[in-house]
């Protein structure tokens, strides 16, 4: 489901892309990638609860991760 998502969010259908992403989140442990691709949906959709709980998962689960690095450098796009 995670690679839908990320083919829904390149083709700008972030509206499909989110479900898919929150329905990720109900059946399978996070990923840095699913997690870092759940903050750039949320930021689109101006959801700042939503971006601030999956950067606050993505820092502390994956503290060394090159998606970590992209948010902790501001680098969404």
């Amino acid at each position: 489901m995670g690679t839908i998502a990320r083919v829904d969010y390149a083709k700008g259908r972030v509206v499909e892309a989110r479900t898919l992403i929150e329905r990720y989140f109900d059946n399978n442990q996070p990923t840095s990638e699913v997690l870092w691709l759940g903050i750039r949906l949320a930021r689109q959709q101006h959801n700042n609860d939503a971006e601030a709980s999956y950067g606050l998962q993505l820092r502390r689960m994956f503290p060394e991760a090159p998606e970590t690095q992209l948010l902790l450098q501001g680098k969404y796009d």
